[in-house]
């Protein structure tokens, strides 16, 4: 039988090129080893890879001279301007802050990575992309067989790879969304992808989270619904159909037993209950510039064992940034997902429709620099089609 036919039909990089594609490889070292790593080593190497994607951004701008996808750092910025400002506020009125500047960093990570793969997305290398998914399925697989399973929530899962179950599930989702790039850049035969799609499957059914499933049904819904001519025309009718929608469930949820469904969202519900009836009662100024990054970890009475974070991006960033904060939020999201007729579209709604209901990829950057590959690496490929 053939082995997989992944080998990309363009020329090797150049050397230039490469940091791009050393970045990505760093940051697969790093998830694969990141249960094995002593916590210093752990530090080192996440600061080293935000600088290396930090260096790919610059040698690319240096390069080309293609300066049109650094809008994207506009409300980066503007986030970090307004924690600053925020930062200063708390100690002028020398309130208790429980932020961190780990926290913020740990935070800002994501967009780092998200921006360096769209600048540089055309120097992303196939092979290399093919290599993580080969490697990340192979180390899923051998913890699963060979490590005792773990219990949570009165079940057995599969042995997580790396950090932990939730970090592990998101790698997975990433990794099939690696493959099925693969097979759509006709990198890899159906056969091929029809194989490790199910082995990826198997192995999330075994992790047992159910919100790495749910990004994943997010995404290719969206998928669909922007192959459809007329949506995929009319763009702006989508994000008309998601705020109704979200309307629409929100009235539901005011007009129905929530606790009937606490147990089957491990008690995020009663958890954001409890939190927005805390930021009901905050001040203006804190309303609206937050607490700052890492201050949203507290003890509930849904959770009172111990201090735990919103379980919700969306609700992270208004904690942690405010009312201002979660408006730059949704307006960088936005902005990814609108331009370049739309290539990230599918994936920005996902990670907003994800992030309501989860601490999903924002919180996880070891698994999400796998989503931006693909996403980036997706958009590559058809702008190169369309030439």
């Amino acid at each position: 039988m053939a082995a997989p036919n992944f080998i990309p039909h363009f020329g090797l990089p150049s050397r230039l090129e490469q940091m791009i594609n050393v970045a990505i490889g760093a940051q697969l070292f790093l998830l694969l080893g990141f249960d094995y790593f002593p916590a210093a080593l752990r530090l080192v190497l996440a600061g080293g890879i935000n600088l290396l994607y930090i260096f790919a951004i610059v040698a690319y701008l240096q390069r080309t001279g293609d300066r049109k996808d650094l809008i994207l750092f506009l409300p980066v910025g503007i986030f970090v301007f307004m924690g600053l400002v925020g930062l200063a506020l708390e100690q002028v009125s020398q309130t208790q802050n429980q932020a961190s500047i780990l926290a913020a960093v740990r935070q800002l990570s994501p967009y780092v990575a998200l921006i360096a793969l769209v600048i540089c997305r055309r120097e992303i290398s196939p092979a290399l992309l093919a290599i993580c998914a080969f490697s990340i399925l192979a180390s899923a697989a051998l913890h699963a067989v060979f490590l005792p399973n773990v219990f949570l929530n009165n079940s057995q899962r599969f042995a997580p790879f790396s950090t932990n179950l939730h970090a592990s599930g998101y790698a997975l989702v990433g990794t099939l969304l690696l493959f099925w790039f693969l097979y759509t850049s006709e990198r890899l035969k159906p056969v091929w992808f029809i194989l490790f799609a199910l082995v990826c499957l198997f192995l999330l059914n075994g992790n047992g989270v159910r919100t790495p499933i749910l990004f994943l049904l997010f995404y290719l819904g969206f998928e669909m619904l922007l192959s459809n001519p007329f949506l995929r025309h009319n763009r702006s009718v989508i994000l008309v159909l998601c705020a109704v929608t979200l309307v629409a469930v929100a009235a539901v949820a005011m007009t129905i037993n929530l606790s009937v469904f606490n147990q089957f969202s491990s008690g995020r519900l009663s958890n954001y209950g409890e939190r927005f009836d805390l930021l009901n009662q905050r001040d203006l100024q804190t309303l609206l510039f937050g607490t700052g990054p890492g201050s949203d970890l507290l003890k509930t009475s849904t959770w009172w064992w111990d201090e735990k974070d919103s379980h919700s991006d969306v609700l992270k960033i208004l904690w942690g940034g405010g009312v201002l904060g979660l408006i730059v939020f949704l307006w960088f999201w936005l902005l990814v997902g609108l331009r370049n007729q739309g290539a990230l579209l599918a994936l920005s709604l996902a990670l907003l429709a994800a992030s309501c209901v989860s601490n999903a990829y924002l919180s996880r950057p070891n698994s999400a620099f796998l989503l931006f590959a693909f996403g980036a690496a997706r958009q590559a490929y058809l702008e190169r089609k369309t030439v």
